[in-house]
C-alpha cells in the first residue's frame, strides 16, 4: 500500500506564512528600542514579538522542512539587507 506524502509537497500556505515570518521579523527590528511598561517592568516591545517570531518559524520548519525553511530564512536575510540599506539612505 502506498502512503500519501505529508504536506510538504503542497506549499500552499507556505507564501503566507513566509511574508508573516518576515514581518514579524521587520517589526521587531523596528521597535527593539521601544520600551513598555508590564506591571512595574520595563520591557523591550521586540520582547513581545520575538517569541511569535520563533514559533513560525518552527511551523515553517515543521510542515514544510528543512529545506524550505532555509530557503524561507536565507530569503528573509536578503530582505532584511535590502531593509537596512534603504534605511540609512
Amino acid at each position: 500500500m502506498i502512503m500519501s506524502q505529508p504536506a510538504r509537497n503542497q506549499p500552499k500556505a507556505l507564501i503566507f506564512i513566509s511574508m508573516l515570518y518576515l514581518s514579524l521579523i521587520l517589526a521587531a527590528n523596528v521597535v527593539i528600542y521601544k520600551t513598555t511598561l508590564l506591571g512595574s517592568h520595563i520591557i523591550s516591545a521586540g520582547a513581545y514579538i520575538i517569541p511569535v517570531w520563533f514559533v513560525v518559524g518552527d511551523i515553517i520548519a515543521e510542515a514544510y522542512g528543512y529545506e524550505a525553511s532555509r530557503k524561507v530564512i536565507w530569503s528573509t536575510a536578503l530582505s532584511i539587507f535590502i531593509f537596512s540599506l534603504i534605511c540609512v539612505l
